[in-house]
């Protein structure tokens, strides 16, 4: 009788096989996510509870909008969520989805760190510390654009990288690369913020391509523009959706003028009330009130807009540095509690007042967890110690997200916690990347310690 299955092994067992300590992260990252969601039981609010009602909204109405078309979110994440309501309008199992987003993130860090040529070991300590990462796992269960993003995102750069002109041919190597771009592209349709992103990709692909190449530059400068150009033509209906209905100027959102204008502005840093600001003269109170009731949110985009170059023209230096320097601190080095925090408020009793707290046990002790940030942050950079050793792909591409994420927030727009969060998903290869480091050093160090013992022993035994 044949020894020979009758059934074959599911893929998923197949992958146990093959990635056991994988999977067992994924399963233990999973299972925290699930075990603080059920404990806190999150109410969407705030942004989160906006996501939900444009998506119903959509839902109902086929419109992207509050009452008419609006540009004032990005369609990406509310198209995700109208999806979800197809089967459940509830809210646990929307944040449910949001759970096993969260939860797949462990997998994709790892993919990034390998398609970025970092030695499983330490593709196995990025993905460990996503899976542990306190901030990610109080923050799963928010209906946060961020979870759709971040897989979009990372999942460009791995799809871009399985690209290599070197070892297949021209058609072969365009898939990889028109996936990436379009992965970016949702991921821009998501958060606008994978702008910023964009200019990294391309940088990526040529560090991974150019070394040892100089006669092709050209040809392979020209196919790292592949996944900008798809990735162009992804948004491009939206953008033009939005010139069309909205107006023109509105850009892919008419959230982008009054976040540049929290970012440079006479009265505050960061996001503030509007009253007593030039917005009083459009009758604005709040933007998201603008938007519900139909009002002019390109007015207030334009404004926004206007009033932030004209402070930047008129402010000192030493002013504009100083809002640099406190938008590094906000974004980098400020506690990440407000995963904790968006996932315990409840429902409010009438629009503009405070969300009220619930009373969750051990809440003061989740805070403290969310330090966490403090320790990564740190062994994240302490990677640039080491970083003449690293692949150049490597580099260009992690400190190349970080970068951008600063660029965007701590420059050109407003920053806190919150934002960083794409870096925060990034730092965690590079502490990988540290580790393997060190140990290859230490154990060249240990051998060539030993070699050189082993030889002066030799030459000490030698008879005259």
């Amino acid at each position: 009788m044949s020894d020979t299955p009758l059934v074959a092994a599911s893929p998923f067992a197949s992958f146990c096989r093959r990635h056991g300590a994988l999977a067992l992260l994924l399963l233990l990252g999973f299972a925290l996510r699930v075990a603080y969601w059920i404990h806190v039981d999150p109410y969407p609010i705030s942004d989160f509870w906006e996501h939900q009602f444009f998506a119903q909204r959509l839902l109902d109405s086929g419109t992207l909008g509050a009452v008419g078309p609006s540009a004032y979110r990005l369609p990406g994440y509310i198209v995700f969520l109208a999806g979800l309501m197809l089967v459940s309008t509830s809210v646990a199992w929307l944040s449910f989805a949001n759970v096993v987003l969260s939860s797949a993130l462990v997998g994709m860090v790892y993919a990034l760190a390998r398609s970025l040529e970092v030695p499983r070991g330490g593709a196995l300590v990025a993905a460990a510390l996503t899976a542990f990462n306190p901030t990610f796992i109080f923050y799963a269960g928010v209906l946060a654009s961020e979870h759709l993003y971040i897989l979009l995102v990372f999942g460009a750069f791995v799809a871009a990288m399985k690209a290599d002109p070197q070892q297949a041919g021209f058609r072969r190597v365009l898939p990889p690369l028109l996936l990436g771009g379009s992965l970016l592209g949702l991921a821009i349709l998501t958060r606008g913020e994978g702008v910023f992103l964009a200019p990294v990709l391309v940088l990526g692909l040529l560090a991974a391509w150019w070394p040892g190449r100089t006669a092709e530059r050209k040809r392979l400068a020209l196919l790292a523009l592949v996944p900008l150009v798809t990735a162009m033509l992804v948004v491009l209906p939206w953008y033009v959706r939005n010139q069309v209905l909205v107006g023109p100027g509105s850009s892919l959102s008419t959230t982008g003028g009054l976040n540049f204008y929290f970012a440079h502005n006479d009265v505050r840093y960061g996001f503030h009330g509007l009253a007593g600001t030039p917005f009083e003269e459009l009758g604005v109170v709040s933007m998201q009130q603008t938007v519900m009731e139909g009002g002019d949110e390109l007015a207030i985009h334009r404004l926004g807009n206007r009033l932030g170059w004209q402070h930047i023209r008129n402010a000192p230096a030493a002013e504009l540095l100083a809002d640099v320097r406190r938008g590094t601190r906000d974004l980098f080095w400020t506690h990440g509690k407000y995963a904790v925090d968006w996932s315990t408020k409840g429902p409010r009793e009438a629009p503009g007042l405070p969300y009220p707290d619930k009373e969750i046990r051990g809440k003061e002790s989740f805070i403290r967890l969310t330090g966490w940030w403090f320790l990564l942050g740190p062994a994240a950079a302490a990677s640039l110690l080491l970083v003449w050793r690293y692949p150049l792909r490597q580099s260009v591409v992690l400190y190349g997200i970080i970068a951008a994420t600063w660029a965007g927030y701590a420059v050109i727009f407003w920053a806190k916690a919150r934002y960083r969060f794409t870096a925060e998903a990034a730092a965690p290869i590079l502490v990988g990347m540290l580790l393997v480091e060190s140990c290859r050093m230490a154990v060249g160090l240990t051998a060539n310690f030993f070699s050189r013992a082993k030889s002066n022993g030799k030459s000490g035994n030698t008879v005259p």
